[in-house]
């Protein structure tokens, strides 16, 4: 019998909304609050997940804010799944001027997200480490953690560029700091 690995390597991502509470405060002064504050969080988080189902990925949860999800196929050697992940975030970051627009039609205010991505053994590990990326995360942009960046950025240099825009400890007892990496299209 073939044992199962309980701890296997592969992305995982988050996408989160930006200023949550402020924006959502604003939406509370309106007489149609509940249907308003339920179109915010279903605009956003359906169109989220659709791009990360597009992509490849598993949606784990979708709590309307927050669209949490990992890329099964990035468990295997192969590094061609690791451009989905990339292409992800960014057809995530591309989606910010539609979904805007969508938000202006229904009367709510504008929408600014952030998005990180990792790669690591244990899913609970790398959401860990997805969130402290996502609030490094320029508005409307995607980040990714050195364990990701030194998986890809060999393969995919010609296509994208990598940033590396800041680094820390991800916990105290850390003797080396953890990079953060910015990611772009080439060209």
């Amino acid at each position: 019998m073939k044992r199962r690995r309980l701890f296997t390597d592969l992305c995982g991502g988050i996408v989160d909304i930006s200023n949550e509470t402020l924006v959502t405060s604003s939406i509370k002064q309106d007489i149609q609050y509940g249907q308003k504050l339920c179109s915010y969080y279903s605009i956003f988080g359906n169109t989220m997940e659709a791009i990360a189902r597009n992509s490849g990925a598993e949606v784990v949860e979708n709590m309307g804010g927050e669209v949490i999800f990992f890329f099964p196929k990035t468990s295997d050697t192969d590094k061609t799944p690791f451009k989905d992940v990339l292409k992800c975030g960014l057809a995530m970051q591309a989606a910010h001027d539609d979904m805007n627009q969508k938000y202006y039609e229904e009367g709510l205010p504008p929408i600014n997200y952030r998005i990180s991505a990792d790669y690591g053994k244990h899913q609970v590990a790398i959401l860990n480490i997805c969130v402290k990326l996502y609030r490094i995360a320029p508005p409307n942009r995607m980040v990714i953690g050195e364990n990701l960046y030194y998986m890809i950025s060999d393969s995919f240099e010609c296509d994208y560029h990598f940033t590396k825009i800041h680094e820390y400890h991800l916990d105290k007892n850390a003797e080396n700091p953890y990079s953060v990496y910015l990611i772009s299209r080439n060209g």
